[in-house]
């Protein structure tokens, strides 16, 4: 890339995390007009949260939240909006962590019975709202993007810079799944099938996909959400408004 973030017509920068046993995974995106995607980071954060939690929010505060992703017209974006997978043995400690970062952050829970690509959700032990993801149509739309070959509406992207973490184990994760038609009681459909043991990746991207989709198709007309130095930015709870 040219500059952290290499098009004048990204509009937002978006992130998710994946919620391991021993690390936190993360990805970057910057969203631009008409599906176009760069992405701009992969990395991970080690150690076990439900004892190391403090540690790896602090690192993940530095490297995400508090960052400023330099334009090519020398204006700088932050993340303004962060999907953490809530599922697992962790919902709890994710929860309470994902209101601490309000502004940013919202827990999310993937499901293959929705209707549409995504909807608001409430944990009803916790009673915390959360997006619901619809698994199967991210990968679907994912599967399309990937398709195409040629830079432009809904071309994605990637990093050649080492440190950004787009390796050849990212993209073996990426295509860790594929899709099979199965007849069932007379009825063909088609499923996703998991062929590979690690699909960090795979969900990350589809988090993404799904974050972005939050914006609700504002990406095409608002402005770029870059960084004012002349005014306080507003602590809002992008959930709430």
């Amino acid at each position: 890339y040219s500059a952290p973030v290499p098009s004048d017509s990204a509009k937002v920068i978006v992130a998710a995390i994946d919620t391991m046993d021993s690390w936190l995974e993360y990805l970057v995106v910057a969203g631009g007009v008409r599906g176009e995607l760069w992405l701009l980071e992969s990395g991970t954060i080690e150690g076990r949260i439900e004892t190391d939690w403090e540690a790896m929010y602090a690192e993940l505060d530095q490297r995400l939240f508090q960052r400023q992703w330099k334009r090519p017209d020398g204006r700088f974006m932050m993340i303004s909006r962060c999907l953490q997978d809530s599922g697992g043995h962790f919902s709890q400690l994710v929860y309470r962590l994902c209101r601490e970062r309000a502004r940013v952050m919202c827990p999310y829970r993937g499901s293959h019975d929705l209707s549409g690509p995504w909807k608001w959700g409430v944990d009803s032990t916790a009673h915390q709202r959360l997006v619901q993801g619809n698994a199967n149509y991210w990968k679907d739309t994912l599967a399309t993007k990937l398709a195409i070959e040629v830079p432009g509406p809904g071309y994605i992207h990637f990093s050649a810079d080492p440190a950004a973490g787009f390796d050849e184990e990212f993209f073996f994760q990426l295509l860790s799944e594929r899709k099979e038609r199965q007849k069932r009681i007379g009825v063909i459909t088609t499923r996703w099938v998991q062929i590979r043991i690690r699909n960090e990746a795979l969900d990350l991207a589809c988090m993404t996909l799904c974050c972005l989709d939050t914006y609700r198709g504002r990406l095409e007309t608002m402005e770029p959400l870059v960084v004012s130095t002349n005014e306080k930015q507003p602590v809002i709870q992008w959930g709430a408004q």
